[in-house]
């Protein structure tokens, strides 16, 4: 009796082992092709296009629209989610940017019901889209907490999305956190620096959205120093705008952001270190996350601001820019220019 006592528990432990090996490797799992996480989409939306040689740029980390509930442990509301939408619809079509590099945006997550929140916003007349996905699995088990309260399964990313047409759109992953435990790597999201090619009445204009490390400070300068290397690489020959969420701030010790506010040729739109509005957090905003640098030699500014209209759509504010091309910059020959 003792010895199949033995068996029956022995047995149940492997069963226990094995279903939570499969569970791992299920939740853990993507669920979209490469050729769906990294793509260009084209749609037929009216859109609204200025003559005026004046372009203009917003970069927001949505945050999945989630508010000031994001990570947090605590049950979602689809209503609560239905709401930011369409108000953040609202402020964009207000804005009428010409192109937007948004980051944490959901294509296909139960933490946002399913909606994706890319083909939404692209219905305000953004035909032009490219989309990079950077978490894509079955279930992740986060906030800490009962199962109601953790985000399941996620498809999220970032997205370029644009009323003028698009050439190229090329991903770079960068560095992940080192020695991390597999159990927490199977889960962890890659941190990309979107390359997109866009075209401004005939002049190639390159857009770098990226959205860098939050938690390793030494990851996160890894990471700059590639997309330096990345802006350095288009800059020389193109208008080339470098935008996203760089998780640091300047008056962080050692912070890495100065290391692009160093390089002479490039300049940062709504920020001096004398004078700037921080964009995280949009409740009490106590840090500048969120930029938008360009080129001197080819991007003539504007004026730019922290849209704060946005309010606590997102824990973050939007970085709004308006710029002119200089007369140096890459022409398409005129029968290969895209079509509007």
């Amino acid at each position: 009796m003792k010895n199949n006592s033995l068996k029956r528990i022995a047995i149940a432990l492997c069963a226990v082992i094995i279903a939570s090996g499969l569970g791992f490797i299920w939740a853990s799992s993507p669920s979209w092709s490469n050729a769906e996480k990294y793509s260009m989409l084209a749609h037929q939306y009216p859109t609204r296009i200025t003559d005026d040689n004046i372009y203009s740029l917003l970069s927001y980390n949505i945050g999945y629209l989630s508010g000031l509930t994001n990570n947090r442990a605590v049950v979602r509301d689809p209503d609560f989610q239905q709401a930011n939408m369409q108000s953040v619809k609202q402020r964009l079509d207000e804005l009428d940017a010409d192109i937007l590099a948004v980051q944490e945006i959901d294509y296909q997550a139960d933490r946002s019901f399913n909606l994706n929140q890319q083909n939404e916003i692209a219905k305000l007349g953004y035909n032009h889209v490219a989309q990079a996905v950077n978490w894509d699995v079955n279930y992740v088990p986060f906030p800490y907490g009962m199962p109601s309260v953790h985000f399941g399964r996620v498809v999220s990313g970032q997205s370029v999305l644009s009323k003028y047409p698009m050439i190229k759109h090329r991903p770079v992953i960068l560095d992940r956190v080192p020695e991390t435990p597999y159990y927490r790597d199977a889960f962890y999201l890659d941190r990309l620096a979107q390359v997109v090619h866009i075209v401004l009445d005939q002049q190639v204009v390159v857009v770098i959205n990226v959205h860098l490390e939050s938690y390793d400070r030494t990851t996160r300068g890894r990471q700059l120093q590639q997309v330096i290397a990345l802006y350095k690489r288009y800059s020389k020959r193109f208008p080339t705008l470098l935008v996203g969420d760089f998780n640091s701030d300047p008056v962080s010790p050692n912070a890495h952001i100065h290391e692009l506010l160093a390089i002479p040729s490039i300049g940062a739109a709504a920020f001096s270190l004398d004078d700037y509005v921080n964009t995280y957090n949009s409740g009490a905003p106590n840090e500048r996350l969120d930029y938008i640098f360009y080129n001197r030699a080819f991007v003539e500014p504007i004026d730019g601001r922290i849209a704060t209209e946005f309010g606590q759509l997102s824990d973050h504010f939007p970085v709004f820019f308006r710029f002119k091309l200089r007369p140096l910059a890459v022409h398409l020959p005129t029968d290969e220019a895209p079509r509007l």
